[in-house]
């Protein structure tokens, strides 16, 4: 019967207990450990953080190279968030997420490509999922390198007459071109 009585469970109990040494135990090493490796990953994070170097490149390189240097940038970055090989071939048409890229990442790229290129203000928080592509973010960070040409150049017309369409392919470099043609080749088999 008293078992079959289960409204009251209440136990008391007298114990011996070395306070001092259970005091110790809430100093468990896992804590301290744990703290220990932020600090670590932090100072690691700040020292693999891109120096000005990109910025500086970009903004010293003529116009008609920076979406080229832009890419590469974006590229680059994409590839130490993804854990990728540097010698890995991305193409700059694929999302991102098809290689795995997830939200976390996607906000320590936006950090990344943000510290990089020396912003003052922080990219969107949205900016790896409204931009999936290399090509998409390199395109919308050309924007913030077009500030200082804006003053300079005139208004460009709208549609490129044949001839000056022409004279822009000339002036690219040949990787520049050999690039262009193989970004307008993905697109074509993509159906774009």
């Amino acid at each position: 019967q008293v078992m079959a009585r289960r409204d009251d469970l209440t136990q008391v109990g007298i114990v011996d207990v070395d306070w001092a040494a259970f005091r110790g135990q809430a100093d468990a090493p896992f804590f301290t450990e744990m703290a220990q490796l932020v600090a670590q990953e932090a100072a690691t994070a700040v020292a693999a953080a891109p120096s000005s170097a990109w910025q500086q490149r970009i903004q010293d390189a003529p116009p008609s190279k920076r979406p080229n240097l832009l890419l590469a940038f974006v590229q680059e970055q994409a590839l130490k968030v993804l854990g990728l090989a540097a010698d890995f071939a991305l193409n700059p048409q694929q999302p991102l997420q098809e290689l795995g890229l997830d939200s976390l990442m996607a906000v320590e790229l936006r950090n990344l490509l943000g510290r990089g290129l020396g912003l003052e203000r922080p990219l969107p928080a949205t900016l790896v999922f409204d931009y999936p592509t290399p090509a998409d973010l390199g395109g919308y960070l050309a924007q913030f390198f077009k500030a200082e040409e804006t003053a300079v150049a005139a208004p460009t017309p709208t549609a490129p007459t044949p001839d000056a369409a022409l004279a822009e392919l000339e002036s690219l470099s040949d990787e520049d071109a050999e690039a262009l043609l193989l970004a307008e080749l993905d697109m074509l088999r993509k159906g774009e």
